[in-house]
């Protein structure tokens, strides 16, 4: 693995390194610089001790600097261990989170095309990674939906902004809808949160066609309010002409009878002046 990936920064490992190399040219430097000068200085002129010193001080450099290069060596591989901790520990909290959303997952290119799948947790909407991976939205798609995935897939690309859009596509022989979210993910990479919608639509129908019943419903009744209200005028406008023939023609009423019997009375309202007779 590229150590530039183990820090925040994208090249924090070349910078150990250059880190680590630019301490010991700097040491290396001072070493070559200053030890022949001490050496002279202390010994004076004899040939073979100046020999024997230059090589003591030879082997004291390369001591030197391996202790040197193995504490930095080893606080970098610390602090790498320390960086691949955390980071198998977020790794494990992402997969976690990914795990529990229960949606099917994808990430595709920007060619379209799908790199890794996670199978949503409905069995129902369960469909075999090895049938998707690998292949292309114009392969999984009729070309409608292929030409909007791509269009999304572009917008994704150029302003990191979300697309949401809804597609069918028929599942075990019964038509489907879904919700597909596009967001941007790692590099120019996409990636795909779909959802399966179908309850959500079929429940949704319900409501409306239970409203339009309620609806008719509702407007049979302010019918039946108006077609009973009508009634009672009727009745009332009866009672008014009833009283009103009780004083003007008191044998209108049978004998017992408050309001007269339509059959007593309305052909009496037909009769012409002066034709009717009251009953003995």
């Amino acid at each position: 693995m590229k150590l530039w990936r183990w820090g925040k920064k994208p090249l924090e490992g070349r910078w150990i390194a250059f880190r680590i190399a630019t301490i010991y040219l700097l040491v290396g430097g001072l070493w070559i610089i200053f030890s022949d000068w001490l050496i002279s200085w202390g010994v004076g002129h004899p040939t073979m001790l100046l020999t024997h010193l230059q090589t003591v001080k030879g082997w004291i450099f390369v001591l030197i600097t391996s202790g040197m290069l193995y504490m930095l060596i080893y606080r970098s591989m610390l602090a790498l261990q320390q960086s691949e901790t955390l980071l198998h520990k977020n790794e494990a909290k992402t997969e976690t989170i990914l795990h529990a959303i229960p949606d099917l997952m994808a990430q595709i290119s920007p060619e379209g095309r799908l790199i890794r799948i996670k199978p949503a947790h409905d069995p129902a909407d369960y469909i075999p990674t090895a049938q998707l991976t690998g292949k292309t939205v114009a392969e999984l798609f009729p070309p409608e939906q292929a030409d909007q995935i791509m269009r999304g897939l572009r917008q994704v690309s150029h302003t990191c902004a979300a697309q949401i859009y809804e597609y069918q596509q028929p599942l075990n022989g019964y038509l489907h809808h879904y919700e597909a979210r596009l967001v941007a993910g790692e590099e120019e990479d996409a990636l795909a949160i779909i959802r399966d919608i179908t309850q959500l639509r079929r429940t949704e129908a319900e409501l409306r066609r239970v409203n339009r019943a309620l609806k008719a419903l509702n407007e049979s009744n302010h019918a039946l309010l108006r077609a009973t209200g009508e009634a009672e005028l009727l009745q009332q406008i009866c009672r008014l002409l009833s009283r009103l023939a009780s004083i003007i023609w008191p044998g209108w009423l049978l004998p017992g009878q408050m309001i007269p019997s339509p059959c007593v009375w309305w052909p009496r309202l037909t009769m012409k002046p002066g034709s009717f007779k009251p009953p003995i």
